[in-house]
């Protein structure tokens, strides 16, 4: 009896940690199980993952839907709500590079303006963030924040305002896209960088 009952047991066990699937093959049917891999849940970012828990042999990732139409590589120049500049640039105009704080320096220079994104590490890690604006020195490796700097006709702008930026990965790159980066009362910005790190 006691044989009997550890049997039953040890075949709950078995069919507790795998999935079954059923596959009908011309008339013939038969199952096949597969197993969970454990680091596709242990928060680790793992060999074979593109992110943490996601991509390679886990579920795909999954991005964040921007809720602003944004064009790859562009950005649109608002002063109080009107147009006065639209760019786009190339994928050499930007440059990533790692800090020694762990934070990452992405950089796009367009004639004499320049836009800077210092992201926290940690957004790296995610397969999409939603990151927020914060002071420069409080971005670092073990940060979900960024910050922002603008230098334009010879003067430097700050981000000042906690507003949404969406960091995902597709196709092999980064995208940082912002709806309303804002860094007066009257100038924001709209748009998207594509980068590799």
């Amino acid at each position: 009896m006691k044989i009997l009952i550890l049997l039953a047991v040890m075949l709950f066990t078995f069919s507790a940690c795998r999935k079954k699937e059923l596959i009908d093959t011309d008339s013939y049917q038969y199952m096949t199980f597969t197993f969970d891999d454990p680091k596709c849940s242990n928060g680790v970012l793992d060999s074979l993952e593109t992110f943490v828990d996601c991509g390679g042999p886990c579920a795909p990732c999954v991005n964040i839907e921007v809720p602003c139409e944004t064009t790859r590589n562009a950005q649109v120049v608002k002063y109080n709500n009107t147009t006065v500049g639209n760019y786009s640039f190339s994928d050499a105009q930007v440059t990533s590079t790692l800090n020694a704080n762990g934070s990452y320096k992405v950089v796009l220079v367009s004639g004499n303006d320049k836009l800077t994104f210092t992201l926290g590490g940690k957004i790296f890690n995610k397969s999409s963030m939603i990151a927020e604006s914060t002071s420069d020195y409080l971005v670092d490796g073990n940060s979900e924040k960024y910050h922002v700097s603008y230098f334009k006709d010879q003067q430097t702008m700050t981000s000042y305002n906690g507003r949404d930026c969406y960091v995902n990965y597709k196709d092999g790159k980064f995208s940082i896209d912002f709806c309303v980066l804002p860094f007066t009362t009257e100038i924001y910005l709209k748009g998207n960088i594509t980068f590799s790190i």
